[in-house]
């Protein structure tokens, strides 16, 4: 079974219009970037706070910054 180009198109559209209705996005891996680049912190959906991982030390402990 393949998928022509017409189902391909609206199986996009609907990814589309599912993430721009979304609540919360998956930023998790540009905010772990954002990070480990320039120690710009990230927040957990778990906990309230703003974070910084240590990533050169051993274990990667993080740092709550608020």
């Amino acid at each position: 079974m393949s998928i022509t180009a017409p189902g391909a198109a609206t199986a996009d559209i609907v990814s589309y219009f599912g993430q721009i209705r979304a609540e919360r996005l998956p930023a998790a891996l540009i905010q772990g970037q954002r990070d480990f680049f320039g120690s710009h912190t990230w927040r957990r959906i778990d906990r309230a706070g703003t974070f910084h991982t240590l990533w050169a030390a051993e274990g990667r402990p993080e740092e709550q910054w608020d």
